[in-house]
């Protein structure tokens, strides 16, 4: 609940007592990052940085407890995957992905929370995404599919935008992202409201429930996340279906 968090890491890391209680947290310490994209220092600097910009957003979340402790883990990755590349730049490429489990064995020693631990693994894998997908121009079914995948929407938008203003980004260009990044939500939301394929629809179209029923349902997601609408999206699953157990039988 503190106006900035960061300061009971800091009063351990000064009494030498952080690697004592959180050596995931330690181990962040020294590590560098590129300076055309991080001025602020390295990632213990940044780290903290993000967790006090995360706590500025707690009111906006839907789950302010893990988007606090998702601020505080989204990089614990980097220490393992920091180097030079052949390029001559500093990179931390996959960092998200190596640092879930490493995520996932900080929290177990802190909580049995199952809630908890799912939404900071999804938040810790996504966190780089929709600046990522911004900046390279994607189309809104991208933004609908990592949407579609993270287990709170919102709250990933909050942590990108604490992420970028912890790394000491211009403010007039984090502002327009956040701005362009809460309509692609909107548009997921609004596209989500609408009906899409049910299970029903297929019974309703004579099949019976079984196996390929979930694969002919996801299928009709996907095209609803395209954008595609409920009436043009049952025919395709049913044709989908129709083919999925004509190749059981075979």
């Amino acid at each position: 609940k503190a106006e900035r968090p960061s300061r009971f890491f800091e009063t351990l890391r000064s009494m030498d007592q952080l690697g004592t209680w959180f050596p995931e947290l330690q181990a962040l310490i020294g590590v560098p990052q590129p300076a055309d994209y991080h001025p602020e220092g390295d990632v213990w600097v940044h780290t903290m940085l993000v967790l006090d910009q995360a706590a500025a957003r707690r009111g906006q979340a839907e789950y302010p407890l893990g988007l606090l402790c998702a601020a505080l883990c989204h990089d614990l990755g980097k220490p393992a995957v920091t180097r030079v590349e052949d390029d001559g730049r500093l990179h931390a490429l996959r960092h998200e992905t190596v640092g879930v489990p490493v995520a996932e064995a900080f929290l177990s020693r802190l909580t049995r929370d199952k809630r908890l631990r799912r939404y900071v693994r999804s938040m810790v894998e996504l966190h780089m995404r929709p600046n990522q997908y911004f900046e390279q121009g994607a189309k809104s079914k991208v933004f609908n599919r990592l949407f579609d995948r993270s287990v709170c929407p919102g709250d990933l938008l909050l942590l990108s935008e604490a992420d970028a203003r912890g790394s000491l980004a211009d403010p007039e260009r984090c502002a327009a992202r956040e701005a362009a990044l809460r309509a692609c939500l909107e548009r997921y939301r609004a596209l989500m409201a609408q009906p899409g394929v049910t299970g029903a629809d297929l019974i309703a179209a004579g099949f019976r429930p079984g196996r390929a029923f979930s694969g002919a349902l996801a299928h009709a997601r996907k095209m609803q996340l395209a954008g595609v609408t409920r009436e043009n999206a049952l025919p395709q699953a049913i044709a989908w279906l129709r083919k999925a157990l004509e190749d059981e039988k075979a």
